[in-house]
C-alpha cells in the first residue's frame, strides 16, 4: 500500500495500474462454504466479507482510471475509494477481534 501511495502521489500511471491490479487479484478470505471446516470464514462478520468485494471493486477502478489516463483528481478520488475500504475493513476486523470499546 505505501508503493502504491508513492505512485498516486508521483502520478505514475503504470506503477498504480500494476500494484491496483496485484490487489483486486490477490487471495482474500473467501466466505464459509457449506459444512466447510475453516472455522475463521464461518464466523468473521458479513460486513468484513463485503468490504472485501469493495476492495477488490476499488482497486480495479483505480487501474482502470490510471489506464484511461482519466484525470488526476480521478485518481486521487479512486484511490480515496480504495483506501476508504482498507480501513473500514481493518475497522471491522480490529473491531470483532477486540469486541466493542468501552
Amino acid at each position: 500500500m505505501s508503493s502504491l501511495v508513492n505512485a498516486v502521489v508521483l502520478l505514475d500511471r503504470p506503477t498504480i495500474t500494476t500494484l491496483a491490479v496485484r490487489i483486486a487479484d490477490e487471495e482474500v478470505v473467501g466466505r464459509a462454504e457449506a459444512g466447510g471446516t475453516d472455522k475463521l470464514r464461518q464466523v468473521l462478520p458479513s460486513a468484513f466479507l463485503g468490504e472485501q468485494d469493495a476492495l477488490k471493486t476499488a482497486a480495479r477502478e483505480l487501474a482502470k482510471a490510471a489506464t484511461e489516463h482519466q484525470p488526476d483528481s480521478t485518481l486521487a478520488d479512486k484511490f480515496a475509494d480504495l483506501t476508504r475500504t482498507c480501513v473500514s475493513c481493518h475497522s471491522i476486523y480490529v473491531g470483532w477481534r477486540t469486541g466493542p470499546l468501552p
